[in-house]
This record gives C-alpha cells, sequence and structure tokens, in this order.
C-alpha cells in the first residue's frame, strides 16, 4: 500500500563538497567516475524507484572502467533532480556487491539472491539525498576488495515499503553507453520477482576508494535524537579512510531553528484554477488573462504536474503569453508582519517551461498591499529565466520600520512568445544562529581507525528543532565528500 512517510525517523544527512566532472571514467585521487555528467538524459528507476514500496536493481561495471585493486569505500550517484523538498530520505536499503565475469544482462533476468549468489552485503540502512549532481556520499558499512581483475556487480535492494513522492531522478550516459548491464524491478505491497529484460539506464556513478590522506565524520553519536535539558554530550565518531596515520581537528557547530515567517508548497485541492492558497493573490496587470475551469492563460495560478512542481504536485505558474501586450502579471503572498533590525531570508524554487525564450523576465519587490502600485521595493531578479531544471533563487532584506508587508513575483517579457514560469516552495524567515562551536584534535589516528571525539557538553537551555553540523577539519585530505555530517535533533529540547 502506498503511504506518503516523510519523515519516519531521525533525518541524517550526508553533505557532499564536490567538483562536477563532466567526462566519463575519471579518476581522482579519491573515485572512479562511470558514465557522463555531460548527459541530459535521466530515468527514475536505477539504483532505486521511491515511488514504489519496493524494488532492486543490478549493475555491472567492467573492469576497464575500474582499473587495478582497490578497497571500495563508498558510492556517490549523479542526482538530476525532483525530490520532495530537500532532503529526501529512503529507508531501509541494502547494497551488495559481487564479483563476476559477466559483461551484459542479456538472458538473464532473474532477481539476485545475495546469499545463494554470494554478493557482498556492503551497506545496509536509511539513505538521504540533499542535492542535485554528485552532492551525497553513501560510506559503505563494509569495504569491498575489489580485485582489478573482474568486473563488478553492484546489486541494489529497497524495502522501504512506503511510497515517497518527488523521488530522485538519476543522471545517465544514454542509450549506447552501457547497453544490457542494468536489470531492474519494482512494486508496490512487496519485493518484486525477475525483471523481464535488460535495459541501458545505467547512472552516473562516482565509486570511492582511499586517498593517501583521507579522514571521515561516520557518526554523530551524541546528542541524541531528543534530549532533556541541562548538560547534553557531544560526540562525534570519525575514522581515518586514508592510507597515513593523521592528526587533526574536529569542528561540531549546533545551530538554532530558524524563524518562520511563510512557507508555501502549493499542494492542496486547487481543482479550478487559479484557485490559489488562502491569502494568496494574482494581479493580471495588463488584462489579458483567461481562466477556463482547469486552466489558465497569460496569467497566475496553481498548476497540477509532479515534473514542474519541486515538491509534491502542485506548483504556481504564470503562463505563458502568445501575443501582445505579452506577460505582466503579479503573484502576491498574505501580508505577514515584519520587524525592523531584522534580516530576512527569501527563497524559493523555480523553473521554466523552455529556454527558447530569453526575453521572459521574472522580478520580486516586497511594499505595503497586494497591488502592483504598492510594490515599492526591489528585492530579486531575473532578466532571462532560461533554466529547465529546477534552480533554488533567493535573497535576504531589512524592512525600515515594523509593520504589514506582502512579497510580489512579477514576470514580465517583451516578445511575441515567452515560457511558462513555475515557482514553489516559497520561503520567508529568520535563519538560526550558531549557538555551540567547539573543536577538538585527534592524535595519530592510525589508518582504517575508527574512535570517537569527545567535546565539551552543550547546554540545552530550550526546546526547539536544531541542527547539529560535524566537520573533520584535515588540511591535506584528498576527499571532502565525507568530511561533514549533519543531524536535526528533535523532542523536548533539541
Amino acid at each position: 500500500m502506498k503511504e506518503n512517510k516523510l519523515f519516519k525517523r531521525l533525518v541524517i544527512l550526508a553533505i557532499a563538497a564536490l567538483m562536477l566532472i563532466s567526462v566519463a571514467n575519471v579518476v581522482s585521487a579519491a573515485h572512479v567516475e562511470l558514465g557522463n555528467s555531460a548527459s541530459t538524459s535521466y530515468e527514475s528507476y536505477v539504483p532505486f524507484y521511491g515511488y514504489y514500496d519496493y524494488g532492486w536493481s543490478a549493475v555491472i561495471y567492467l573492469q576497464s572502467e575500474l582499473g587495478a585493486t582497490k578497497d571500495l569505500t563508498g558510492l556517490t550517484y549523479d542526482v538530476y533532480d525532483a525530490w520532495t523538498g530537500a532532503p529526501y530520505t529512503i529507508y531501509d536499503q541494502k547494497v551488495y556487491m559481487k564479483h563476476t565475469t559477466l559483461t551484459d544482462w542479456v538472458g538473464d533476468y532473474a532477481k539476485p539472491d545475495p546469499t545463494a549468489d554470494g554478493y557482498t552485503l556492503v551497506y545496509e540502512g536509511d539513505i538521504t539525498f540533499t542535492g542535485i549532481g554528485f552532492a551525497d556520499f553513501i560510506p559503505l558499512d563494509t569495504n569491498f576488495n575489489y580485485d582489478g581483475t573482474s568486473n563488478l556487480i553492484i546489486y541494489w535492494e529497497n524495502w522501504d515499503g512506503d511510497y515517497i513522492s518527488g523521488q530522485p531522478r538519476w543522471q545517465y550516459p544514454g542509450s549506447t553507453y552501457a547497453p544490457n548491464r542494468v536489470k531492474y524491478k519494482y512494486a508496490d505491497n512487496a519485493m518484486p520477482g525477475d525483471a523481464t529484460s535488460a535495459s541501458y539506464y545505467f547512472p552516473n556513478i562516482r565509486i570511492h576508494y582511499p586517498g593517501t590522506h583521507d579522514v571521515a565524520v561516520t557518526d554523530i553519536v551524541s546528542p541524541e535524537a531528543a534530549e532533556g535539558y541541562g548538560n547534553v554530550p557531544v560526540t562525534v565518531e570519525v575514522k581515518n579512510t586514508g592510507l597515513n596515520a593523521e592528526t587533526f581537528p574536529v569542528n561540531v557547530k549546533i545551530n538554532s531553528p530558524p524563524v518562520d515567517i511563510l512557507l508555501e508548497d502549493f499542494e492542496g485541492s486547487y481543482a479550478t484554477r487559479p484557485n490559489l492558497p488562502t491569502g494568496w493573490l494574482w494581479e493580471d496587470t495588463n488584462g489579458d488573462g483567461l481562466i477556463y475551469s482547469t486552466y489558465t492563460n497569460n496569467m497566475w495560478g496553481t498548476y497540477y504536474s509532479s515534473t514542474y512542481a519541486h515538491s509534491g504536485t502542485m506548483s504556481a505558474r504564470e503562463e505563458d503569453c502568445y501575443s501582445p501586450p505579452y506577460s505582466d502579471d503579479w503573484l502576491f503572498t498574505p501580508t505577514v508582519t515584519l520587524n525592523a533590525g531584522v534580516t530576512y531570508t527569501l527563497d524559493w524554487w523555480s523553473r521554466c517551461s523552455s529556454a527558447s525564450y530569453p526575453l521572459t523576465s521574472m522580478e520580486v519587490y516586497i511594499g505595503a498591499a497586494q497591488a502592483s502600485g504598492a510594490m515599492t521595493t526591489w528585492l530579486w531578479s531575473d532578466p532571462s529565466m532560461t533554466h529547465t531544471t529546477h534552480q533554488l533563487d533567493g535573497t535576504t532584506f531589512t524592512v525600515p520600520v515594523t509593520g504589514p508587508y506582502v512579497i510580489g513575483f512579477w514576470v514580465n517579457s517583451f516578445s511575441s512568445s515567452d515560457a511558462d514560469i513555475y515557482v514553489d516552495d516559497i520561503h520567508l524567515y529568520v535563519p538560526g544562529s550558531t549557538i555551540y562551536d567547539q573543536t577538538v584534535t585527534m592524535t595519530n589516528l592510525g589508518s582504517g581507525s575508527t574512535s570517537e571525539a569527545n567535546l565539551p557538553d552543550w547546554v540545552v537551555a530550550s526546546p526547539g528543532i536544531y541542527e547539529v553540523i560535524a566537520d573533520a577539519q584535515l588540511a591535506i585530505d584528498v576527499a571532502l565528500y565525507d568530511n561533514i555530517k549533519t543531524k536535526k535533533c528533535t523532542g523536548r529540547a533539541c
């Protein structure tokens, strides 16, 4: 049964610091990259399809791509786009590896049996995806000793058991790169059986191995998901994943929760356009708008499509215009009270329907009322909206006096045809501040060794949702993707 459960357990985010490399089979000091990250092809199914309860996939990687013998320590997949507002967490995943002489799956569409077929379980647990590209490193629980002569199978099982909308889509190099080297199956209610054919949905991937100097944060042991008031221990588990003994600092910061002023994802029963959420308002400034029962032309309205929504299925859309006077349309937030002297952050996700109309512009203003004439202060602009994948836009601002304010999104164009503009997940808030910042030094941690860094206690003063950020700060680290780990603390006090 499909059941949308976004936050079943503590979310642990793995944040990466990686440079995107756009050629196939690039080898760095700490990973080999397979595929082609410059490709614009994407698929939803491999390594997993989060839109269904269960599933599996198996991909063959060739020795010519992997190179010489090495201990494999982690994976990073190339996310194209689309999840329900980062983070997107998939639960109860299992990843296996196995040496093989196979070069494709032609004629073999059976679901692997990890035990009977001799696979090694290298990862078991939850995985959170936080961004597009090679953004999220998956550290293996057990290193896999690749022999340097065989091909390699990575077999993935999704045991989540729940449908979660807005799943990641995976970038792949195209139909001719790795024909028949993939097989997969997905289903609701139970783990599916055999596949029916082989596939070319070979996801771009980075397969990681130790660098000369490489350390990682493997767990934030404490604070726990829920803590009481008073002194709370701060403990971080770190590992030397490199080849040399290392001395390095470990820093932990704890940020207080942001204060949300406005958060809108446009989800709801807006079957008749332009039905906007309560308190929102549109203005068709040049009077060229048309309204149908489920459709709008030349004006703002809600729009149903998981492709164009950044999260869920709904977004706000300014529909394109095909003749003069062209686009001249406003979308207004509800009135909010803002205070002088406070720095506010406003961000949102946007995209357009086509890159072919560079004269489509969007600007954001703030003013005293839901009317174009009241939009007196400019905040942000993009004079040429051409991005066709979701992009996080935003700005910070202050107001001169305390009082009621409205934010307006204005789309205008100077062409006989323009693109549809989509806006979603609009967020106005006061960012949290760092309330804890401590560092301890790990001394002479041996290659392959794991140890706990114990920092001074954190004194919890009030309830809330806090963010804990742990950072292993080795200056000569050759692979930064596993240096930082974050954790959301929720409950009575954190």
